[in-house]
């Protein structure tokens, strides 16, 4: 993902560079001359930037709001750091609307290519199959409630009750995760099944724990 950030960010600037000098092919190709002297520079403070913005760390599972605020300030800081490292090497001799418009351009991009990603993975590959294990149905109902307000995330396919527990074994092959219900008595051979099978497992705290 770095490298499509990294010809995001070149193309924004090289496309603020066109609009705001439009035909004047010699100046715009004196500046990208001159931005290829920061180019490294700038490219490892960008991924720098992004990776501290929570951009490439579990990102895909994050709010929209929050990819599309954390583009936007990311794509900020690496236009200031742009505009740092034009100063310090005397590169740039154009207005400050092109960091402008590199900004916005760059933002746009980044964000759109965050959600994208994000849509085609809910799509095709988000989609985890749940098995709900709780104590009785009403609280099972409870649990399969909350999944529901992930549409898109996850499914539950299965429930059991706690009566029902001699099925886990034949059931395990069929779900991705297992949300383990609090206040259930086997929750630690639960949890050891559940990993023993390979699958995701999430407990529901008790109030002692």
């Amino acid at each position: 993902m770095a490298a499509v950030d990294i010809l995001l960010l070149h193309c924004a600037f090289t496309a603020a560079f066109y609009i705001r000098f439009g035909s004047d092919l010699q100046t715009t190709l004196f500046n990208l001359h001159a931005y290829l002297r920061i180019l490294t520079a700038l490219s490892a403070c960008a991924v720098v930037i992004l990776h501290f913005s929570g951009l490439y760390m579990n990102w895909l599972r994050k709010s929209k709001s929050f990819l599309v605020q954390s583009a936007a300030v990311a794509s900020g800081m690496i236009v200031l750091a742009a505009m740092v490292l034009s100063f310090w090497e005397r590169a740039f001799a154009f207005p400050r609307t092109v960091f402008a418009i590199a900004f916005a351009l760059f933002a746009m991009l980044l964000a759109a290519s965050r959600l994208l990603v994000q849509y085609l993975y809910r799509t095709y590959g988000g989609s985890r199959r749940v098995l709900i294990i709780a104590r009785n149905k009403e609280a099972a109902f409870t649990l399969e409630r909350k999944f529901s307000k992930e549409a898109g995330w996850y499914r539950v396919d299965k429930i059991l009750t706690v009566d029902q527990l001699a099925w886990l074994p034949s059931v395990l092959p069929e779900v991705d995760t297992v949300v383990i219900g609090e206040m259930l008595e086997e929750k630690s051979r639960i949890f050891g099944l559940c990993i023993q099978a390979g699958k995701q497992v999430l407990v529901v705290p008790g109030i002692s724990e």
